[in-house]
């Protein structure tokens, strides 16, 4: 019987050994998966101080990367923390039969670099091995774009503007912990991403009038939702 009782008073401490609680730094790294919404991207330019449709449009597909992350538990419920990511590049792809081309061309890339400051409510109470997370945050997000396909660059040009913007982020996860260093975890986050495309200095002619006009420009709703899968190390 005491055997029994000192086997369960071991076990107890060493899982209370696992715990995240107030002070505990975690690094944790993995993969992230970049989901587009794909609304589509009519590229719109001024004709006569008229916006009108260049017959052209475009989305952004799925994409890949290794993700990186730090928390500190300021208490043993609330984290804060910064995500980082290895910039994914993101392939352009046209929507529409334009420039001779057919509907799901890749016509260039953008490239996005994308920190994000957030903090979470982790459930439950440190001795759980498996702890669900809500939380939030901002990302600034910045891109680097380019034409790659050369009947559009033809119209186009190569360069692609795509304006830099701080936007919202909310997610959802959870973290198991293997013992006292070790995690694995998943998350899924939602960024409300809009910005502008625009590609200066270039001439391009109206489809239907013949008008010619300079520097198109498109709204893109980006509004990617993001998955990552990771491990984590924890310390004091």
């Amino acid at each position: 019987m005491k055997k029994i009782i000192l086997a369960t008073a071991v076990l107890l401490s060493s899982t209370a050994a696992l715990a995240n609680t107030a002070g505990t730094h975690v690094i944790n790294g993995g993969i992230l998966h970049f989901n587009p919404a794909n609304d589509e991207s009519d590229i719109m330019a001024t004709f006569n101080g008229t916006s009108g449709a260049t017959g052209s449009s475009a989305t952004v597909d799925s994409t890949n990367t290794l993700g990186l992350g730090y928390d500190y538990f300021v208490t043993d419920n609330i984290a804060v923390g910064v995500q980082l990511g290895l910039p994914p590049k993101f392939d352009v792809v046209s929507k529409k039969s334009t420039h001779g081309l057919s509907a799901g061309t890749v016509i260039g890339e953008v490239e996005q670099i994308s920190p994000e400051l957030k903090a979470k409510y982790v459930f439950g109470t440190p001795d759980q091995k498996f702890r669900p997370f809500i939380g939030g945050g901002l990302a600034y997000v910045m891109f680097k774009g380019e034409i790659t396909h050369p009947a559009i660059i033809a119209d186009l040009g190569t360069e692609v503007d795509v304006d830099s913007k701080i936007a919202p982020v909310i997610s959802v996860g959870g973290n198991y912990q293997v013992n006292e260093r070790y995690s694995i975890g998943g998350s899924v986050s939602y960024v409300k991403l809009e910005t502008d495309m625009t590609f200066p200095n270039q001439t391009i002619t109206h489809p239907v009038a013949g008008i010619s006009a300079s520097d198109a420009f498109a709204e893109a709703n980006v509004n990617p939702v993001v998955f990552y899968l990771n491990a984590g190390y924890s310390f004091r």
